[in-house]
Parts: structure tokens; C-alpha cells; sequence
């Protein structure tokens, strides 16, 4: 762990700022524009406070590279802003997530990554009751909520969000139970 003294000194000078925010933000945009349900303007707006957080973490020794580059550290900033912004303007979307091509990159990873998706197979499969087969339609089959509920003969589609968020609780602990037993280490 290394602390980003370089990119610290780069702060004091314009051109290589806009260097950075130049060189990222196409990226970022298409990123966002791609994973999530948000207009390219608010894309950019979200680039340019994430940019500015990242600045500032730097500059306040909060970024320690870790193996990540800043690109990524920059991109999960985002994902986060994006998230927050699709939460306060009551947005549902299905999270997707992308994992950096770093992060593929380093095989270390590629068996715990099949062997937890094979996990999460089994609990999706293996699940009789409702839970299942409310996940199944909202993020395999990706059904709105209006037609889950129309489906699994709900009262109405709050029923079907309320269902959906109480079955991923329990999915996501269970999930991290199972993962914990084969020594795969989740954090979310």
C-alpha cells in the first residue's frame, strides 16, 4: 500500500487536472449511460462530483493505491453517486455489477468468482418459496414490478417491491452464510 504522492503533487497544476478529468470521463459516461437508467447529462454531473471526491480523497491521503487503479477507485465513486442519485429520485433499476477488467485480470480471483456463482445458482434454484421465484422474474427474467405482482397474484405492485426487498435480505444473508462456510470472503 503505497500512497499516491505523485498524483498529490498534480494538483497544483491545472493541465494535468483536466488531463485526468478528460481522460476518464468518456468512459465514465458510456459506463454509466450503459449499467444505469440515467440521462447523459446527469452522467456527466455525477463524473464531475465523483472527479472532485476523488481530488479531494487524494489530496487528503484517503486514497491508498491497493492494487486498483485510479481509474477504478474513480469509477466506484461513481457507481456509488449513481446509486444515491437513482435512491433520492426514487429510480428502480437492477444493480448490474461490473466488476473493473482489473479485477478479471487478476486470475487469483476467476475460481472464488465461478464457485460463488455457482453458490448463488444453487440458492436461486434450491429456494421454494415465493422469494425464488420473485428474484428469478425481477432480475433473470427482469419483469417490472407491475407484472411480478401480476404473476405471483399480489395485491399490487408495492406488495411485489415489498416482497423483492424482503426476499433479498434474506438472500444476501443467506448468501454470505453459505459463501463464508467455502472460505469465500463477501463484502458488501
Amino acid at each position: 500500500m503505497k500512497k499516491i504522492y505523485w498524483l498529490t503533487g498534480l494538483f497544483k497544476h491545472n493541465k494535468e487536472i483536466d488531463y485526468l478529468y478528460n481522460l476518464y470521463k468518456p468512459s465514465f459516461i458510456s459506463f454509466a449511460l450503459k449499467n444505469y437508467p440515467i440521462e447523459e447529462e446527469t452522467a456527466a454531473d455525477i463524473y464531475q462530483e465523483s472527479f472532485m471526491s476523488m481530488c479531494q480523497n487524494v489530496q487528503d491521503g484517503k486514497y491508498v493505491e491497493k492494487g486498483s487503479s485510479l481509474k477504478t477507485y474513480l469509477f466506484e465513486i461513481g457507481k456509488h453517486q449513481i446509486c444515491k442519485y437513482l435512491n433520492k429520485h426514487h429510480i428502480e433499476y437492477m444493480p448490474i455489477e461490473n466488476l473493473s477488467s482489473e479485477w478479471f485480470e487478476q486470475n487469483d480471483y476467476m475460481e472464488e468468482w465461478a464457485e460463488a456463482q455457482d453458490v448463488v445458482s444453487q440458492l436461486i434454484e434450491k429456494s421454494e418459496d415465493d422469494c425464488g421465484q420473485v428474484l428469478k422474474l425481477y432480475y433473470w427474467e427482469r419483469l417490472k414490478m407491475v407484472d411480478i405482482a401480476k404473476q405471483m397474484n399480489y395485491k399490487n405492485e408495492q406488495v411485489a417491491k415489498n416482497k423483492k426487498s424482503s426476499c433479498l435480505r434474506r438472500f444476501a444473508f443467506e448468501l454470505k452464510r453459505r459463501l463464508a462456510e467455502k472460505g469465500i470472503n463477501w463484502k458488501r
